[in-house]
């Protein structure tokens, strides 16, 4: 699994193929609301989604490039879905 936090996706660095072949890894992708990388974000989970990933994406509310107060247990969530954890 992956979790990518407050990140940008690169497509000539790392394209997203339309159908994976094998199974990709689970993606909890984190960011702000406020982050000039949340539209960036919203657009690859999207891309994993069609390629057959299952991806947690969470956008915070009034949050710029931060992790929220409750980081944390933010972090115990994406982590527990990147790696398949109930």
């Amino acid at each position: 699994g992956a979790v990518p936090i407050a990140s940008r996706y690169e497509e000539r660095l790392a394209p997203v193929p339309e159908r994976a072949g094998t199974p990709l890894p689970r993606v909890a992708l984190l960011i702000g609301a406020l982050d000039e990388e949340a539209e960036n974000n919203r657009r690859v989970a999207k891309l994993l989604e069609r390629a057959g990933a299952r991806v947690m994406l969470k956008i915070y509310d009034r949050l710029g490039h931060a992790f929220p107060k409750d980081r944390d247990r933010e972090l115990r969530r994406a982590l527990d879905f990147a790696f398949g954890k109930p």
